[in-house]
């Protein structure tokens, strides 16, 4: 089986530089909770993901790790645009299907989540979602 990623890399907009991004990772904070609860399922890649967020927190140092063999990873910027007529996203978007067409299982990796109802695809916090639309076209695909 071969996986494919497409992370939804977003740089930070005006004013987000302050704030941290990808604060989540207390899961990986050495507790017994957390042995019971996540390192239990899969110690090697506990601790390699552990790894990966304690010395260079990147992209590359995930793929670097090889935690998914063989995997194809989309890893460039989300593009975003103020003009729906303009706006690159479904290039963005294509690029990264393109990327993945090979593979049998495509994890998506957005930054919050899944699109809500009332995010239109050019505001700036655009990228830091996955739309409905490309999660069904990845599924039409198969």
């Amino acid at each position: 089986m071969k996986p494919g990623v497409i992370c939804y890399r977003a740089n930070p907009g005006r004013g987000e530089k302050e704030k941290p991004h990808g604060k989540f990772v207390n899961c990986l904070d050495e507790s017994d909770e957390n042995d019971r609860r996540f390192k239990a399922c899969d110690k090697d890649l506990f601790d390699a993901l552990r790894d990966v967020v304690a010395r260079d927190r990147t992209i590359a140092a995930l793929e670097d790790a090889q935690l998914l063999p063989g995997a194809v990873y989309w890893r460039e910027d989300v593009r975003h645009g103020k003009k729906k007529s303009t706006c690159p996203r479904d290039d963005w978007f294509q690029d990264a299907f393109k990327k993945t067409a090979g593979c049998d299982l495509v994890f998506l990796d957005p930054d919050t989540g899944i699109q809500c109802a009332n995010l239109l695809p050019t505001q700036g916090k655009s990228r830091k979602y996955v739309f409905r639309d490309e999660i069904g076209e990845l599924i039409r695909r198969g």
